[in-house]
């Protein structure tokens, strides 16, 4: 009986005591970058496209059986490439944005 109100006694004071805890203000190191980049834009005037705010990125033009049929890379912020493609229907791919593109 001595021992089952010693273990009591012992497991309720380690139980029962306040923890000691130690707050900080520390933050830790955290950092981030936020790249915005322009909304990129591509404008068709018969077989020639004009590519805004893509710079260093590439245009991908594929034929609609998925067949890439020419790429270009885009150096300037501003920037008109002359697809040599014959007539027909193209799907236009410049970073994550896709266009369906028809050249008469």
């Amino acid at each position: 009986m001595k021992i089952k109100y010693i273990i009591t006694l012992l497991l309720s004071f380690f139980l029962l005591t306040p923890q000691i805890v130690r707050a900080t203000n520390e933050q830790p190191d955290v950092t981030f970058s936020l790249e915005q980049r322009e909304e990129i834009s591509l404008s068709v005037k018969g077989s020639s496209v004009r590519i805004h705010n893509a710079s260093g990125l590439k245009l991908e033009v594929f034929s609609l059986t998925g067949a890439k049929v020419a790429e270009y890379k885009i150096d300037t912020a501003d920037k008109t490439v002359s697809l040599n493609v014959s007539r027909g229907l193209f799907v236009l791919k410049v970073g994550k944005i896709t266009r369906k593109i028809s050249i008469l």
